[in-house]
């Protein structure tokens, strides 16, 4: 009787004591965000700050709801670049009547003109580089199977040693290794022609 009491009494401290996996997950993700801020200090060359990083949260999501993220971010450059590409195309167009109208043909009216076609061009260029990469995720997306929720998306609290009373409040996705995920356009060309 005196083992299974024994026995019971070291399970039950063993399961207290031990931290659930949230628990561990928070404190190494909490490590992580300092380490990381601290890194992009030094890269700028700025004073290390002294980091408080405080109410972690965290939830598991795939790579696709990363792309979907991806991919309203570039419906909304699209539609942006649309909206300027047409209004340099007006512009031109006004420049030209202007130009019809007043009877005046100097190079002034011309080189407004071309200067706005020439605008509407590159953004109609944006606009191609912003649908391209719209393709590149939506192929990503459509070709993985059996997606696992494997992605930490976390959001934390974070204040600055000497900043005051001011805090931040920081959202970052990290990979199941703990490593933070690049989400630029550059990353996404990078590990499209990977494949």
């Amino acid at each position: 009787m005196k083992t299974k009491l024994t026995v019971v009494v070291l399970l039950l401290t063993i399961v207290f004591s031990c931290k659930s996996t949230e628990e561990k997950n928070k404190e190494r993700l909490t490590a992580e965000i300092k380490k990381h801020i601290e890194n992009m200090a030094v890269k700028d060359n700025a004073k290390v700050p002294e980091v408080q990083i405080n109410n972690v949260t965290y939830k598991m999501i795939s790579e696709n709801t990363i792309d979907t993220i991806k991919r309203i971010y570039y419906a909304k450059m699209i539609n942006l670049y649309k909206k300027v590409f047409d209004a340099s195309i007006n512009l031109a167009k006004a420049d030209k009547e202007m130009e019809k109208f007043t009877g005046n043909f100097d190079h002034t009216m011309r080189d407004e003109e071309l200067d706005s076609y020439n605008k509407a061009k590159e953004y109609n260029e944006t606009m191609q580089y912003y649908g391209r990469l719209d393709s590149i995720v939506r192929k990503q997306i459509a070709e993985r199977k059996n997606v696992a929720n494997d992605i930490y998306r976390v959001t934390c609290v974070c204040m600055i040693a000497g900043s005051g009373s001011n805090s931040d409040t920081l959202h970052y996705i990290l990979d199941k290794d703990f490593n933070f995920v690049d989400l630029s356009d550059k990353a996404l060309y990078q590990n499209a022609n990977k494949n």
